[in-house]
């Protein structure tokens, strides 16, 4: 308990270096130990951070695959692009490039290096948002990918995953 304690006051000192503030009430806490361990553990726990009483969390949610992961950031980025697709007409190339940025690139690029190495039909169901995104941008829906992504000049998304990973 000792070392947990140092490190949440680690942790406080982290934030207030960051400029950041803990909001207890959007905060929960939970105990990552083997189960003779746990047995030791108070049947009620909070931990306290810098004043602050963090509650015990009831449950954790995780991707429980990557395949899910996947379906998820490519239903999200389908969302945005069928908006951006209604307002491509009204903005320049410039505004087009810089929403689909924002929006959709960005969800693609997040925490790509651990899509390294994953299947061949995970990586085509992204590269196909990519594809969609730069033909949305140039306002051209009948462009070959390749000539599209080369225009924008962005890399295909396993040839970036591979880049974000050379030493």
């Amino acid at each position: 308990m000792f070392y947990c304690q140092v490190f949440l006051n680690l942790l406080h000192y982290w934030f207030c270096l960051n400029g950041l503030a803990l909001n207890p009430d959007k905060s929960e806490a939970i105990w990552f130990c083997t189960k003779q361990r746990s047995l030791s553990l108070p049947p009620v726990f909070s931990v306290n951070i810098a004043g602050s009483t963090i509650p015990p969390s009831k449950h954790v949610e995780l991707f429980l695959t990557l395949n899910q992961h996947i379906s998820s950031v490519c239903k999200s980025s389908y969302f945005h692009l069928r908006a951006l697709r209604h307002i491509r007409s009204m903005l320049t190339e410039d505004m087009a490039k810089s929403i689909a940025v924002a929006l959709v690139s960005s969800r693609l690029s997040y925490a790509n290096s651990v899509l390294f190495g994953t299947s061949t039909a995970n990586l085509h169901k992204i590269q196909r948002v990519q594809n969609t995104l730069a033909k949305i941008i140039l306002n051209d829906s009948v462009l070959p990918s390749t000539i599209a992504l080369r225009q924008l000049h962005w890399l295909l998304l396993n040839n970036a995953f591979t880049l974000k990973l050379l030493p």
